[in-house]
């Protein structure tokens, strides 16, 4: 396909859709999803090189194991290349659900492993946002109208939870989810976790100040909601992406399930949030009308945590 430049690339390109070829080529590889959106202005802040030089790995290892097939007798040096091409594949994907402070700190693939604890529980708030009467809205515009809506909110959406030190999971649709490990986002993870959810939320009311020519009418309750939950999930990793499961998604994801503009925490977020006596936040005990469940127990986030400087991961200070 030949050398492709920056400016070559749709803007709606993920470089996770970026094949390296051998030699030494970029070419766009696979359909483009609005889970992968990514802005041409943001790939033109995107770590390049670390990407290329993963690819790099990632295409030499895939060689080695493709040599390894036709030498039954050495299974073991097949298992130790595919354990390796795994976790080059775990952090290339990685990257770009992480903020740029983060990549400029990557870690080794082991030291990143151990801190996500890969294929095992770990505690970690989880965010689900999800825009109230999206299906709705969407009858209200242009089909263009309202993927270019979309993708620039999800855009900024996404960019608030990378800059407090979430990883981005999915798009959902109309929403997205993101969690904050414990281990990796640090001992006021659940704390980063409300900030980016009001600060998703505040961004939602301002940008549909600016987008509302597009829809022939609005409904009241058009708005972003986000819930968020605590406790053990787990990180595994399908088809070279990460991916989550867990009782806190579950939960996460009906609390995002109340009125707009609104940051709803369940149960077990409450219980973190006494752990850490260094914020007090106001809590409102509501309740949340989950459907086929029955009428749940939450908490409606009052404080402004805007203004508050929690602490950083203890891996990048």
């Amino acid at each position: 396909m030949g050398t492709i430049s920056s400016f070559d690339i749709p803007s709606s390109t993920s470089l996770s859709n970026l094949l390296l070829t051998d030699t030494g080529d970029l070419k766009i590889a696979g359909s483009i999803t609005l889970e992968n959106i990514i802005s041409h202005e943001q790939l033109q802040k995107a770590p390049i090189i670390p990407e290329l030089e993963l690819e790099k790995d990632i295409i030499r290892l895939r060689k080695e194991l493709f040599a390894q097939t036709s030498k039954p007798s050495e299974k073991s040096e097949f298992d130790r290349i595919r354990e390796e091409l795994l976790k080059k594949e775990f952090k290339k994907d990685l990257l770009f659900r992480i903020s740029s402070e983060m990549q400029r700190h990557v870690l080794s693939e082991e030291k990143i492993y151990s801190l996500l604890s890969v294929n095992k529980q770990i505690p970690s708030s989880v965010l689900s946002i999800d825009i109230r009467k999206s299906s709705a809205m969407m009858l209200k515009t242009t089909s263009e109208n309202y993927f270019s809506f979309i993708r620039e909110l999800m855009e900024t959406l996404i960019d608030y939870i990378k800059r407090n030190y979430g990883i981005f999971e999915k798009f959902t649709g109309d929403g997205l989810i993101a969690f904050f490990p414990r281990e990796f986002t640090g001992k006021d993870a659940i704390f980063h976790t409300v900030k980016a959810a009001q600060q998703c939320v505040h961004f939602f009311s301002k940008y549909l100040e600016k987008t509302s020519k597009i829809f022939g009418a609005i409904l009241d309750d058009f708005g972003l909601c986000a819930g968020i939950d605590y406790g053990n999930i787990c990180v595994y990793v399908l088809n070279t992406q990460i991916n989550i499961v867990g009782t806190p998604v579950v939960y996460a994801c009906r609390m995002s399930g109340h009125t707009k503009n609104s940051v709803v925490i369940n149960n077990g977020a409450k219980a973190e949030m006494a752990n850490n006596p260094s914020y007090k936040l106001e809590l409102d005990p509501i309740v949340v009308d989950v459907k086929h469940e029955g009428k749940l127990v939450g908490y409606l986030v009052k404080t402004d945590v805007n203004s508050l400087n929690f602490k950083k991961p203890t891996w990048l200070t």
